[in-house]
């Protein structure tokens, strides 16, 4: 039996080979073989993964596109952790990037190249169109890092739910009785944006709209009164314009267009106008975290 199954993985390798050899002899590309459709592959490494992806299946992947040798700033997959991700769908392997990942176990490496009219369905993505050439062809570099079938995903989605909605709850638990205790002359009631705001202390210039530049001092707090950010320590303020992606977060945005020049305020900012559910990414601010802010407008420029 054990020489039975040796032989049957010889014949096997061999016959793989000698096909790869075949398609390789008949590619336009030097290295590449071709499938049905038009499409070039090259496998650079083997992985340890069995799967290959099905209908609903998360994948998570490094992916890198060339047009030529010059690559091509394709960020319509990225994650915040710059990984691309994508849940694949059987029904688009028509086009040739989904015909692609379907080759791909856990762990496999491939280069393919492919029409750039039969990559994806554009029309789903802003500004793909205008970033590949017509009748052109294009060159992916691919890993496939992870794949989630669609009933993980779904139970890691229910289970990730369920704690969201158990953190919500003990935020706002928390919160309220903070709001109980303080001596500090928040609102009853959070503003339309659900902020809790009171001025301090009255500035006696002008207001701050989007895209002035202004300087300003803060400091963060947790609940309890431990500081976990104090810009104020620092020899220069925070100058940024406002409105501008990144500068600060949402609840410190949302503030500064009720202030003036010269205001000061105390804010209490529920996670959602804050470091959110994910918590910062310095891992200080844990997710669902309220925290508040001592916020001085110095100069509107």
């Amino acid at each position: 039996m054990i020489a039975n199954r040796k032989l049957s993985i010889l014949l096997f390798t061999i016959s793989f080979f000698v096909a790869c050899k075949f398609e390789k002899q008949n590619s336009i590309y030097p290295g590449y073989s071709k499938t049905d459709s038009g499409l070039y592959y090259h496998r650079y490494t083997i992985g340890e993964g069995k799967n290959y992806p099905e209908h609903g299946d998360f994948l998570e992947l490094q992916l890198l596109f060339f047009l030529d040798t010059v690559p091509l700033q394709l960020h319509i997959f990225k994650n915040e952790y710059q990984s691309d991700t994508l849940t694949f769908d059987s029904l688009q392997t028509h086009y040739q990037l989904y015909e692609a990942l379907e080759l791909l176990c856990v762990g496999d490496s491939c280069s393919f190249i492919c029409s750039t009219a039969q990559l994806l369905d554009t029309s789903k993505y802003t500004g793909i169109a205008t970033l590949l050439k017509k009748d052109s062809f294009i060159r992916i570099e691919a890993k496939l890092l992870k794949l989630k079938s669609f009933k993980e995903r779904q139970e890691e989605l229910k289970s990730y739910t369920l704690w969201c909605s158990n953190m919500l709850t003990n935020e706002l638990s928390q919160l309220q009785k903070y709001l109980d205790t303080t001596a500090l002359p928040f609102p009853k009631n959070p503003d339309e944006n659900g902020m809790y705001f009171y001025i301090e202390r009255s500035g006696k210039g002008k207001i701050c709209k989007r895209g002035d530049n202004i300087s300003i001092r803060y400091k963060g707090k947790f609940l309890n009164g431990t500081i976990f950010d104090d810009n104020t320590l620092q020899q220069e303020a925070l100058n940024f314009n406002l409105g501008e992606s990144g500068q600060v977060i949402k609840g410190i945005e949302l503030a500064l267009y009720k202030m003036h020049e010269g205001d000061k305020a105390i804010l209490l900012l529920p996670s959602a106008l804050a470091f959110g559910s994910k918590g910062d990414a310095g891992g200080i601010v844990s997710p669902f975290k309220t925290v508040t802010f001592a916020l001085e407008i110095l100069k509107i420029n």
